[in-house]
């Protein structure tokens, strides 16, 4: 997610929470974090269509406008337009470290599958890499405490390997749970 310059100051001060897009689809996910080079990074809490009617001016203050005439004139937008809403937190000064995000080729498909497999002979409690992808699959956005104990695991070690899976561009991170990724629904739906 790309903010232009005289925006970051403002964000990273929090007087900024929020942005609308005039986009054709989402270019945001809930949870993803965004780099605000060089002021730091953000972290996506929400992602809604709404229409432009429904924004106040304290909305648009919020993202960084006077009033919501003057985000509409940013947006060329009329009442009836629908706009994306994207509320949002400062992470902080340090930027975040982008997991992959292209999806994967038939050969990165076998790739991947080959690597995850590897991560399973090895691991000490015995596999978990499929168990988990699988179950996550089943319950998006479920807090990571209830997923560790349907597979009978403590919370800690299981958040531990959902950030592994996190680094493979195969997750994201929510407020609360960690669903698939489109790469990782993408690797489970296809051979």
């Amino acid at each position: 997610m790309q903010f232009q310059k005289l925006f970051k100051e403002s964000i990273r001060t929090g007087s900024i929470t929020g942005s609308f897009r005039k986009w054709r689809s989402p270019q945001a996910k809930m949870g993803g974090r965004y780099n605000l080079h060089p002021v730091g990074a953000i972290v996506v809490t929400s992602v809604s269509l709404v229409t432009f009617s429904t924004i106040s001016d304290s909305d648009a203050q919020l993202s960084g406008f006077e009033d919501r005439s003057a985000l509409a004139r940013y947006l060329e937008a009329d009442e009836n337009d629908e706009v994306y809403r994207v509320d949002f937190d400062y992470l902080g000064d340090k930027s975040v470290k982008q997991p992959p995000r292209s999806r994967l080729s038939n050969s990165g498909r076998a790739t991947m599958r080959e690597r995850l497999d590897r991560m399973d002979e090895r691991a000490r409690k015995g596999p978990w890499v499929w168990r988990t992808l699988g179950l996550i699959r089943q319950h998006p956005g479920t807090r990571a405490a209830i997923l560790a104990s349907e597979i009978g695991w403590e919370t800690q070690p299981f958040k531990t390997n959902v950030v592994k899976l996190k680094q493979l561009g195969l997750t994201i991170s929510l407020e609360t749970g960690c669903p698939l990724s489109q790469r990782g629904d993408d690797l489970l739906r296809r051979p």
